[in-house]
């Protein structure tokens, strides 16, 4: 239940920011990178733990089929608990990452500069173009 401050604070934000703002609050996607970094650290259970909602969710079993992939291309050791269907509901918690999964992120390390730079260029040509196109329609 709102206070009767948070309900008049949160009356003046537009909405628009406050639906930013909430969306900010969201624990970020899960990727290979956030997995195998989690992995790396020993908390890929937590990790997980989370971003759970519950195990017949299509993202959660997404999540897991991420997992299962990486276990299956030798860049994770871990286990599944799983429900009486076979449908996984759960990764072990002595989930780690194996030598092969470290050399992998690293190498997703090292191509993260260039994809940000090949972005920002991007960014950049096409605000060029754009503000070629509308200077020659405004001649």
């Amino acid at each position: 239940m709102a206070t009767q401050t948070e309900h008049s604070i949160s009356s003046k934000i537009p909405s628009f920011l406050f639906r930013i703002t909430e969306s900010l609050r969201q624990p970020a996607s899960v990727s290979l990178e956030s997995i195998l970094s989690a992995a790396e650290d020993d908390r890929l259970h937590t990790y997980l733990a989370e971003r759970y909602t519950i195990y017949y969710d299509k993202n959660w079993q997404a999540h897991l089929q991420l997992c299962r992939d990486l276990v299956e291309a030798g860049y994770l050791k871990a286990e599944f608990d799983e429900h009486s269907d076979g449908t996984p509901i759960f990764i072990s918690k002595n989930a780690r990452i194996t030598i092969a999964g470290r050399k992998y992120l690293k190498n997703l390390r090292n191509n993260r500069p260039l994809r940000r730079f090949l972005i920002w260029t991007a960014i950049y040509l096409s605000g060029i173009l754009s503000a070629w196109i509308v200077r020659t329609l405004l001649q």
